[in-house]
């Protein structure tokens, strides 16, 4: 034997001639050496000791698979374990000598050493420590695959690790204590470290499991290992073998393998590519039971490895397991396996696919693109360049020996460095160019002001978190052109002359590196130890947090998730949108970017963008979210990301994913790279499912935990994901969010509503980030009020809370108010919550303060200020006015408002809305946006309350005292006036503070009266409302002296008041006598002589009444002396009139007149309540004896009370849409979820289909000619619709659509109170509409939910939708970009929408159908780019049919009332450019062209576009160019037969009459029916029976006819496809209810055929296109129960077929197409197509005489004006059948029989039907370059287009194909080659 010690040293190169060359060695030398440019590699002289040791290598392989066990064996290991280790080329020979096989044998081979049998029972468990060849083997294989990707794909290909771990199972099982030594191995082979093989033995000296012991020493162990994983599947064989371990090396084990995972990140990325995530699943969930201090470990390491998550097929099998099957035949949550879900889906977006980069040594390692072409460009360019990496920094470097280099371009021309970025040992950036004498050392700029409130700027990059790093380079020479961003802000800036372009190629490097030793390294080296190398995350010092103590290597780890290199400088905008982008993206930026964004990161980005100064910044960022960044993608130098991985011959290289074809680049991989590739659980879950599979858990959970985890997943997946987000949209998922919702409101907990408004945007922990970033989910959630109100109390106050914090306490309020709450009419919805009974009274107060919230921050006219002025002026009027209960149908379950309560309501939102205008903005916005006097005047009304009226008064004085000239406006609308007749019903203490707040210019809402200094009059206008209030108070009292006999009976009676009010005036006289005293301005008030009038006539009449009376109250007594007192000091005062002087002595004279007695009042009963006064007569009091003033407040009042009826109809109406979109919204929540059908789609298919409900039916989508044979799922039977269940009588179920009899009946004013500029005579009335309702009431309110977004209504019209013998009544609406079928809503009599079942029977006037108004109501939607077509179709023998064809092959069948309404509807559609299929009329015969028409589908030929076409089809038949099959269909269709009305089905002959034969031979003619005949008249005997008929109804004068049935009718139909789903249905609609009797049922062909032909009592049926083309038809798949038999006994089951399709339906169809297609069929087919539809359609010869009725023409069902003679007649032709409209009124033309008959007339060779498509041509049709992946077909030329990999052409152009899977995921169109 050879060995390396026998020192051959003589040349052995013919040696190896004869061979096959080694692999090359690398050169150590970088191709930017510093040797220069014209360095040469020159070939060394021949290494003798290498040839040696490849020699021996070689040998010694080949020589150990030949050797057995024993010493030799041992030899040969240890001399290829040490020429390995000294010489790396050698591996390349090991692995071609197929070397891992050998030692896999050798492994597998190993046995214990034998026991004697003298011996102890238990060995040593060292014993297998002797043998040293496993030890040896591992050491071997980890040195062989040591940094040599070639020879670990190999090994991992060829050999494998399940053979790995099948030999060591083989080993153990041979003695169970050689485990511990086996796991040691495997873990130092993992970590390449064969000093810890021993590890485990420590473990076993006792069976007795002592967690605690176990944990210590793993603990100290710790100290002295360094964990970095190098061969993570190694890790995955020990977790395997686990089962045969004891308890306590099982415990290590997973302790260790704990340890492994969370000593780093890369070492957690390994195991989670090799699938441990899925393992440890496995072994949590259907492993055997974990004892307790092992399963917290398990599940610690779980969860952490799913972090990064787990691959497609272990998240699909997670997703599958949370579910479970429970009796019966139920699911339900597995609660573990939730919480896993909800803990993956937590870390969302923690972990993208990155490339990691090192693993602690110093060595160089990273990515570098060699020769970079640049496509020309010089580098740098002359627009500057920018770059920009995601970096995620684990380790930095321990020693200044290594940086990490996240960009050095080196140029070969000359060779020099051309720019360096790196990342010092510090954590400082470090910037190099050429024209730069040492790097930059960048320092972070300070924050922009010290109040900002940020934390002070790290001087390091951050570590242990993903960070966004850009250099911007521009190439001006401004003084920053240098410009460093981290996380899209910019970090720090710097100036530098820009440096010297270099020509390609230049090399480009990023990884760690060496740093380089220059003349200024040593400064460089000095700025960083005076620094301290702090992390962002906790401050500790990188060395000591990055890795267990004693062993750490110095070299840095960390990971790139995208690296980009730009040839152009980019806006400074720009970085902070590729930082919102996030790490997961890998595109070059060519993309409309903002589709990538998640909800977070696009309301970040809307935020910075709403905060710009800059309108060309927001621009910029704008542009770039609709377009991209502006960067061409030729100017893109580099773009690596892990999507760019390609592997070939087991080395890695990066794709340049800014290059492709021709120009594309590889980049190579330098040492220690791994490339990690991710699938999170938001990516799995869409791929299997999307947003569905999130519902459907929400919907299981059944407990609050469940509940909570389920809804965390959600929202999680949902948030960071914009798929799932764009998924969640398309199928309205939020509002099945809030249907699921409502059914859980037992278990909606606290916990659940953190959840839930999390996911909307609201932070608990912090609430000053509250944001809304999902404005869609939040108006479909958090604003649905309807629900919020069903839950506790608690959880209410706490969502009506969250408005303060999203709209005041949020930092970004304003944001969140100004581009969120703006398009959310969230003020109208909340005036709305008011009006009903949702929220109890206890609540309202909160529901208000809300409100208040709501309007402060978004306090616009339209949005907030007309809905509130509009509301409150509807409802603070206590009389007619409005009432909700009003505006609300009896019917709803909607408790409406008492008016009292409205009225309350009403007065707190006034005095919120008060509160609200105290603020200055708030004030100006609601001046600037309407008359605020009008506005004022229409909230006091006729008859205000004492809080009305104390609002009003403190809104007009906050508007005097911030324009005084409001006085004016005030008084132009009499405002003052009114005011005077109508305060002094309502004064009280309130309204006395506000009024003298008014009065004195005091414009707190809060003033105290009291008086601090000496008042002054400012608004002397309200003086004549006070002196009117002193009136009224006055005269009250009179009354209550009257009323307790006090007084004379000259005293009114009609006045009372309470003793609140008495004291009310009381105080209103003491503020007079105190105002006259102290206020010389109020003094100067009653040097007017109408003041002065007024009072004296008020005080006289109080005095003389008072003096008249005998006994007298002590109140009024006191009352009388005090305005006695102000009557003397008027008298006193020099200002007053002389005249005036008398009258008010006289009044003291009378007040003098003799001594009063005062009597105590005694308990007396209250008065009854007075009447209050009207306007009219406290206008004819006539205070001030102003005639023109009386008739200015008439008018006023009247325009005012005409004002509020305008806007209380209009609120009314508003109100009753609201009730309607309520009821509408909680229909669609209660109607059976679309979704669901989602989760058992063929292409997901994640849970399984409970076998007893697995039912088939036949799909709608239709192949060639129109047939239909394929099968779906019964979905429908797989969930019951929700039980929505109502919650007491809050829940909003109806609403009343009409229109009240008092709103039509109102007249209009002429103008509304809004305009400035309103005069009293004017009659213009243009400006109702502002306030008022629309002119144009909105009748498709209802359906607007329906419509896709931004869709407008064409055209509705109500049809009727046919399916089979059902009749769907519903609205057909036309939009602009979709069409919908709508089933369940119809128009009513004035267009409105409303429920079918309401309607009044004429609307459905649909005669002889069967309406379905209770059925499944389906919502049907098509884009109209999805309509291929439309043709005419006749229903029930009346022109007034629509089949519409979709592009899905798909159709609807629509029937509508009137030609006129499908005129219309075919107007619009032909307007939208979709051109029509006529009718077919009949072929009188002529030659025609033949046109290619060999396929038909559902979307119908274009052929078919004029009466010529069928003659064209009849030719190509003919010719034998398409099938008899085929022109049956074609004939079918173009008479007006559809499969979409089994009234009108398709009709096929019965072509066979031998159904006993064993075996069929289709050439003898005798086997075939007699196709000349009718099929009544095959045999004599019903041949007579039909002529008997025809003369026995000739003789009594009826219209004769042969036949009593039809040959085709709905029943037959069904009768024949009973087994299939939905005809079972048909069967049953028909029959009543229920299956006929068993003997009548379709049981067997023969049967059949025998009543067909042989019975003469009226069976004449003909076949249907099934019996030729769908099997499953005579299969009973769904097992169902049609009785049994009478003669047999016999339980039907499937059909019985004749002997000769032995039992095989699928044989019988092709047995029966077979015979379809035979010369006798072809030759006979035309007599039969006569009977049908030809020249012998009503022939007595023929014996061919149907009803009359079923012929089309015979009668017109719109001319029977008796609707019972109507219904009978359509009846009797539904019933009994139609004859097909005939379309050939000549013989029928035979087919051509010469040559071969199977072949197209003149085709010798080639198949029948449609032979052309498969001639295959000598030449290519294409070459592609690649095999084929796919097949698609030209609609035009009908040739196949063949596609290959990741590719597919389009079809109508031979120039144009997309494709995809390029490293930057972008689809691309390519076009004549290029992109």
């Amino acid at each position: 034997m050879l060995r390396l010690g026998a020192a051959i040293l003589s040349p052995l190169r013919t040696r190896f001639d004869e061979n096959k060359a080694l692999s090359p060695r690398p050169s150590s030398t970088p191709i930017y050496s510093s040797l220069g440019a014209d360095y040469v590699d020159i070939e060394p002289p021949e290494d003798y000791a290498r040839d040696a040791r490849i020699e021996v290598m070689r040998r010694a392989t080949e020589s150990l698979k030949e050797t057995g066990p024993g010493d030799e064996q041992l030899q040969l290991l240890n001399d290829i374990h040490r020429i390995m280790s000294e010489d790396s080329d050698t591996k390349d020979v090991f692995r071609e000598m197929d070397g891992f096989l050998a030692i896999m044998n050798i492994l597998s081979s190993q046995r214990p050493p034998e026991l004697d049998a003298q011996s102890a029972a238990i060995p040593d468990v060292k014993s297998l420590g002797d043998n040293h060849v496993v030890r040896l083997v591992f050491a071997i294989l980890s040195q062989a695959i040591k940094g040599h990707p070639r020879n670990r794909k190999s090994f991992e290909t060829l050999v494998g690790y399940q053979l790995l771990h099948r030999s060591l199972e083989t080993l153990i099982h041979s003695h169970l204590l050689t485990l511990p030594q086996v796991l040691g191995y495997l873990f130092a082979f993992a970590m390449q470290d064969f000093g810890l093989c021993d590890l485990f033995l420590s473990f076993d000296h006792s069976p007795a499991l002592d967690p605690t012991t176990i944990d210590a020493k793993i603990a100290t162990m710790e100290s002295r290992i360094f964990f970095a994983l190098h061969n993570p599947a190694a890790i995955v064989c020990m977790f395997r073998l686990l089962s045969l371990a004891s308890p306590s090396i099982s415990h290590a084990t997973l302790r260790i393998i704990e340890r492994i995972v969370f000593a780093s990140h890369r070492n957690q990325a390994l195991l989670n590519q090799i699938g441990l995530a899925g393992i440890l699943f496995e072994y949590l969930h259907s492993g055997p039971e974990l004892p307790p201090s092992e399963l917290p470990i398990v599940r610690k390491t779980f969860r952490r490895i799913l972090e990064m998550g787990a691959s497609i097929q272990h998240s699909r099998s997670m997703f599958q397991s949370a579910l479970k099957l429970t009796p019966p035949s139920t699911f339900s949550i597995n609660s573990s396996v939730l919480e896993y879900t909800k803990f993956g889906m937590r870390a969302i977006g923690k972990w993208p696919d990155f490339i990691s980069i090192g693993c602690g040594g110093p060595e160089k390692v990273g990515i570098e693109l060699s020769n970079a072409q640049l496509l020309g460009r010089t580098f740098p360019g002359s627009a500057g360049f920018t770059y920009m990496a995601w970096v995620y920094i684990e380790k930095l470097p321990l020693t200044s020996t290594t940086h990490i280099q996240l960009l050095n371009a080196f140029g070969t021309l000359p060779p020099r460095i051309l720019c360096s970025l790196s990342i010092l040992p510090s954590g400082y950036l470090s910037y190099y160019t050429t024209s730069m004498r040492e790097p930059i050392i960048f320092d972070p700029l300070p924050p922009v002001s010290p109040q900002s409130g940020k934390a002070p700027a790290t001087y390091t990059i951050p570590i242990r978190k993903w960070v966004h790093i850009t250099l911007v380079h521009h190439a001006t020479r401004s003084s920053s052109n240098i410009r460093v961003f981290l996380d899209g802000a910019l970090y720090a800036t710097h100036s530098s002359p820009y440096p010297k372009t270099s020509p390609p190629p230049v090399t480009f490097f990023v990884g760690n590196e060496p740093a380089p030793i220059s003349p200024t390294s040593h400064r460089t080296h000095a700025r960083q130890s005076t620094l301290s190398p702090l992390s962002v995350l906790g401050g500790q010092d990188s060395s000591a947090a990055s890795s267990p103590r004693g062993h750490s290597p110095a070299g840095p780890v960390w990971f790139l998730a995208s690296t980009h290199l730009l040839l152009q400088s980019i806006p400074i905008e720009l970085p902070r949108l590729v930082y919102t982008l996030g790490p997961r993206y890998a595109g070059n930026f060519q993309d409309a970017l903002g589709r990538f964004l998640t909800y977070k990161s696009s309301t970040s980005l809307n935020i910075a963008i709403s905060r710009m100064q800059s309108v060309d910044s927001a621009t910029t960022l704008t542009r770039a979210m609709r377009n991209g960044i502006s960067v061409k993608e030729s100017l893109v130098a580099f773009a690596f990301s892990p999507a760019g991985e390609k592997e070939g011959d087991g080395a890695v290289v990066l794709l340049n994913a800014a290059r492709e074809g021709k120009a594309r680049e590889e980049a190579s991989v330098i040492g220690d790279v791994q490339v990690m590739k991710f699938c999170s659980l938001d990516d799995a879950v869409w791929t299997f499912g999307g947003a569905v599979v999130l519902l459907r858990l929400v919907e299981l959970a059944t407990t609050e935990s469940n509940l909570v985890n389920a809804l965390s997943a959600f929202a999680d997946a949902v948030n960071a994901s914009w798929k799932n987000s764009e998924e969640m949209e398309r199928i309205h998922g939020y509002s099945s969010l809030m249907s699921i919702l409502r059914n859980k409101i037992s278990i909606f907990s606290l916990d659940v509503f953190h959840v839930l408004l999390e996911f909307l945007g609201l932070d608990f922990g912090d609430p000053e980030n509250s944001t809304i970033i999902n404005p869609i989910a939040y108006q479909t959630v958090a604003l649905d009020f309807s629900f919020w109100s069903l839950l506790p109390f608690p959880i209410q106050r706490l969502h009506l809370s969250h408005f303060q914090t999203i709209l005041q306490t949020s930092r970004f309020r304003t944001f969140n108010a100004k581009y969120r709450f703006v398009k959310f009419a969230a003020v109208k919805k909340m005036l709305y919550v008011l009006q009903t009974h949702m929220y109890r009274d206890e609540m309202v107060p909160e529901v208000i303060g809300a409100l208040a919230c709501i309007a402060r921050q978004n306090f616009s006219t339209e949005a907030t200020i007309k809905p509130i002025v509009s509301y409150l002026a509807a409802n603070l009027e206590p009389g007619d006015g409005f009432s909700a209960r009003s505006a609300i149908s009896a019917v709803s379950q909607v408790t409406a408002m008492e008016k009292p309560e409205c009225q309350e309501r009403a007065e707190q939102v006034l005095e919120a809305f008060v509160t609200i205008l105290s603020s200055d903005v708030h004030m100006a916005k609601f001046r600037s946006a309407f008359p605020a006097a009008r506005i004022c005047l229409l909230l006091l009304g006729t008859h205000p309350s004492p809080v009305v009226a104390s609002h009003v008064l403190n809104l007009v004085g906050m508007m005097l005292a911030k324009e005084p000239s409001f006085v004016r406006k005030f008084e132009i609308v009499s405002f003052w006036s009114v005011l005077k007749d109508v305060l002094p019903g309502a004064w009280d203490p309130s309204v006395h503070v506000a009024i003298f707040d008014v009065l004195l210019g005091r414009s707190s809402v809060n003033a105290n009266p009291t008086l601090s200094s000496t008042p002054v009059v400012v608004c002397p206008q309200v003086f004549p409302a006070i002196l009117a209030s002193l009136d009224h108070g006055l005269r009250v009292m009179i009354g209550v002296d009257y009323a307790n006999g006090l007084l004379s009976p000259h005293a009114d009676p009609s006045v009372s008041l309470s003793s609140a009010a008495e004291s009310s005036t009381e105080v209103l006289a003491e503020e007079l006598i105190e105002l006259h005293s102290a206020s010389p301005s109020f003094r100067s008030l009653f040097q007017g002589k109408p003041t002065v009038a007024a009072f004296i006539k008020t005080c006289k009449s109080f005095i003389v009444r008072v003096a008249e009376g005998d006994h007298l109250r002590a109140r009024t007594i006191r009352i009388s002396e005090k305005l006695t007192h102000l009557v003397l000091m008027l008298a006193l005062d020099t200002g007053v009139d002389p005249v005036q002087k008398d009258e008010l002595m006289e009044i003291m004279r009378i007040s003098q007149h003799e001594p009063l007695t005062v009597i105590p009042l005694t308990d007396q009963p209250t008065p009854p309540p007075s009447r209050p006064m009207s306007i009219a007569g406290s206008l004819r009091l006539d205070i001030l004896g102003a005639v023109d003033a009386t008739r200015s407040t008439s008018k006023a009042v009247d325009r005012t009370s005409s004002w509020r009826q305008l806007i209380v109809n209009a609120e009314k109406k508003r109100l009753r849409k609201a009730h309607q979109d309520q009821r509408e919204y909680v229909r669609q929540l209660r109607r059976p979820e679309e979704w669901h059908d989602m989760l058992h789609a063929e292409e997901y298919g994640l849970w399984p289909v409970l076998a007893e409900l697995k039912l088939w039916r036949l799909d709608e989508t239709e192949g060639p000619m129109r047939v239909r044979k394929k099968l779906q799922p019964e979905l429908s039977k797989f969930y019951v619709g929700s039980d929505m269940r109502t919650h007491g009588s809050r829940e909003i179920s109806n609403a009343s659509a009409g229109v009240d009899g008092d709103a039509q009946s109102v007249s209009q004013p002429d103008a509304p109170p809004w305009e400035e500029g309103y005069e009293y005579g004017s009659t213009n009335l243009d400006d109702d509409a502002r306030w008022g309702e629309d002119s144009s009431e909105d009748k498709n309110r209802r359906v607007r939910h329906e419509l896709e977004p931004h869709d407008v209504i064409e055209d509705v019209r109500t049809v009727t939708r046919i399916v089979g013998v059902d009749a769907s009544p519903g609205l057909l609406i036309v939009g602009r970009t979709h069409i919908y079928m709508l089933d369940g809503l119809v128009q009513g009599e004035e267009d409105e929408i409303i429920d079918a079942r309401d309607a009044p029977k004429d609307i459905l006037s649909v005669p002889g159908t069967m309406l379905d108004v209770d059925g499944r109501q389906r919502a049907q939607r098509w884009a109209i780019e999805q309509v291929s077509a439309f043709s005419k179709r006749t229903y029930l023998f009346r022109d007034v049919g629509l089949e519409i064809y979709f592009k899905d092959s798909r159709s609807i069948l629509i029937v509508f009332s009137t030609r006129k309404d499908r005129q219309t509807i075919m107007a619009k559609l032909h307007i939208i450019k979709m051109q029509p299929l006529n009718d077919l009329t009949p072929v009188q015969g002529g030659s025609m062209r033949t046109p290619l028409l060999s396929r038909v589908g559902a979307r119908l030929s274009v052929a078919f576009q004029n009466t010529d076409e069928i003659l064209s089809a009849q030719r190509k038949w003919q010719a034998r160019e398409i099938s008899n099959f085929s022109y049956l269909c074609l004939i079918n269709q173009a008479s007006g037969r559809t499969l979409n009305d089994l009234t009108q089905y398709p009709v096929f002959p019965w072509i066979l009459k031998d159904y006993v034969s064993e075996e069929l031979d289709l050439a003898n003619p005798e086997i075939y029916r007699d196709l000349t005949k009718p099929i009544g008249a095959l045999t004599t005997a019903k041949r007579e029976a039909a002529e008997l008929r025809y003369v026995n109804l000739l003789q009594v004068e009826e219209t004769p006819f042969h036949y009593g049935t039809h040959f085709s009718s709905s029943m037959i139909v069904s009768h024949f496809l009973i087994r299939l789903s939905p005809f079972s249905h048909y069967f049953k609609v028909l029959q009543g209810g229920d299956w006929d009797l068993p003997d009548r049922l379709f049981t067997s062909i023969k049967r059949a055929w025998d009543s067909a032909s042989l019975d003469s009592r009226g069976d004449v049926r003909e076949l249907i296109p099934e019996f030729f083309m769908c099997p499953e038809f005579l299969l009973n798949l769904s097992k169902l129960d049609f009785g049994t038999l009478t003669a047999s006994s016999q339980k039907i089951d499937s059909v019985e077929l004749p002997p000769w399709a032995k039992k095989d339906p699928y044989l019988f169809i092709d047995l029966h197409r077979k015979a379809l297609e035979s010369d006798y069929v072809s030759e006979n087919l035309p007599a039969w197509i006569d009977l049908i539809w030809g020249c012998k359609q009503r022939d007595q010869d023929s014996i061919n005489i149907f009803h009359p009725l079923s012929y089309e023409g015979a009668i017109d069902l719109d001319s029977i004006s008796d609707p019972l003679e109507k219904e009978a007649t359509a009846g009797i032709i539904h019933n009994f059948g139609q004859t097909p409209r005939k379309i050939f009124f000549t013989p029928h033309p035979p087919r051509y029989m010469d040559g071969s008959t199977t072949l197209p007339l003149g085709v010798s060779h080639g198949i029948p039907e449609d032979s052309h498509l498969l001639l295959q041509s000598s030449n290519p049709v294409r070459t592609i370059g690649r095999r084929v992946a796919y097949l698609s077909v030209d609609p035009w030329t009908e040739r196949p287009v063949a596609s290959r990999d990741l590719m597919r052409s389009w079809p109508q152009s031979g120039s144009e194909h997309v494709e995809w899977g390029f490293p930057d995921k972008s689809l691309r169109l390519f076009v004549d080659g290029k992109s």
